[in-house]
Order: C-alpha cells, then sequence, then structure tokens
C-alpha cells in the first residue's frame, strides 16, 4: 500500500482537528498538529512560551518557522519512513506551505493531497462561540443548544471550559486570517490540481466518510 500525506486547510472551527484523528486513526496516520504544540509551548514559563501564549490569546498567528520547527522535529525524529502523515492546522502561511513542499520532497513523500473543510465565517463563529475544552485532557467538545446542560466532558469527566483565546475579538481576528493568509494557500494548492474541496458544514460522520473515501482511493 502506498504512503500518503495529507494536508487539512479550513476555518477555524471546521473540525480540522476532528476529521484529522479521524483519519490517523483509520489509516495508521501519524499526527502533526502544531496547534497542539503552540498550546503546549504556551503553557510553559519559558520566554518563547509566554510570547507564543500573547499572540495566541489575542487570536494572532505565530511565526510560520515555529511551526515548522515544530513539526518538522516531528517528522525528523518520531515519523518512520513508510507512515503517513497528516497536516492538521498547518501551513497557514504561503511561504510554510511551499516549505512543506520542499520537505516532503527531500524525504521523498510525493503523495501529497490536499482537503480544503470549506464552512462559511458565520458557521465558524457560531462554532468557536459554542466549543468547550476539557481542563482535565483538552479534548475539545462542539457548541451545545444549552452550554450549561453539557458541563462534562464525554471522554475523561473532567469540567468543560471557553477555551482561552475563543474570546469574541480573538476569534473575529482568527477569521480575519484565514482571508488574509489561508486563502493564498487554497489558490497555491488549487492551481497545482492538488486541492479537493470538502462541504464542512454537513453532519461530523458524512465529512468523515467523504474524507475516507478520497483517502482511499489515493492509496489504491
Amino acid at each position: 500500500m502506498a504512503v500518503i500525506d495529507v494536508v487539512i486547510l479550513g476555518r477555524s472551527g471546521c473540525g480540522k482537528g476532528t476529521q484529522a484523528r479521524r483519519l490517523a486513526e483509520r489509516f495508521g496516520l501519524a499526527a502533526v498538529s502544531p496547534g497542539d504544540r503552540f498550546r503546549e509551548l504556551a503553557a510553559t514559563s519559558s520566554w518563547t512560551g509566554q510570547k507564543v501564549r500573547s499572540i495566541i490569546d489575542a487570536g494572532g498567528l505565530p511565526p510560520y518557522w515555529l511551526g515548522a520547527h515544530l513539526w518538522l522535529a516531528e517528522l525528523i525524529d518520531k515519523i518512520a519512513p513508510d507512515q503517513g502523515v497528516i497536516f492538521d492546522g498547518t501551513p497557514r502561511r504561503l511561504e510554510e506551505a511551499k516549505l512543506i513542499d520542499e520537505i516532503l520532497a527531500w524525504y521523498e513523500r510525493t503523495n501529497v493531497h490536499v482537503f480544503l473543510l470549506d464552512i462559511s465565517r458565520e458557521e465558524a463563529r457560531r462554532r468557536l462561540m459554542g466549543r468547550r475544552i476539557c481542563e482535565g485532557c483538552a479534548t475539545l467538545s462542539g457548541p451545545v443548544a444549552d452550554a450549561a446542560a453539557e458541563q462534562q466532558c464525554v471522554v475523561c469527566g473532567g469540567r468543560l471550559v471557553n477555551r482561552p483565546d475563543d474570546t469574541p475579538e480573538a476569534i473575529e481576528k482568527r477569521l480575519d486570517w484565514f482571508d488574509v493568509d489561508i486563502m493564498p494557500l487554497v489558490h497555491y494548492y488549487e492551481t497545482q490540481g492538488r486541492l479537493t474541496r470538502v462541504k464542512g458544514e454537513r453532519p461530523i460522520e458524512v465529512v468523515a466518510g467523504e474524507l475516507a473515501q478520497a483517502v482511499a482511493t489515493h492509496l489504491t
């Protein structure tokens, strides 16, 4: 079976992390999520960690080279040559997309496919305003009709709280940088014939099924 590498793009709140985890489990892919690494770094007391935390809390993007450093370290140290990789939440700038292409080519990884989970700005805002995170295991919980009715994590039973960077101001900034920074990536991959758009406002299982089918097609 061929080795496949997958890139998932989309607005904040589109479900990139959820779908990346499902694909990773189904196809044995190594999940690379700089967003998770940034949040881990932001929780430290180091100068870099505190700098990253101030950027994230304001709804900004840490520099692309720092994100590249984090995922490249995983690629070098932890991922076997015969294991596919799924990039969740990266690249976030055109320079990083080109860097990923260069690095994957050097590693002779040529079966690379890009998916855009396409949701509207309004839907992204609704999801981000309603989501919660577990204080214990950091699992994200999507929007619920009554936020007070769901206070426990379904994974570990921990308390659900608002994510610190999900303030209204930070959310609007993240939605803004999608148009400024991510859309050029969409055009970059589209012009190369490497991007598949997936309607992300459908039920999770439907989106997961379409993604899995597309990945399976490229593995044969």
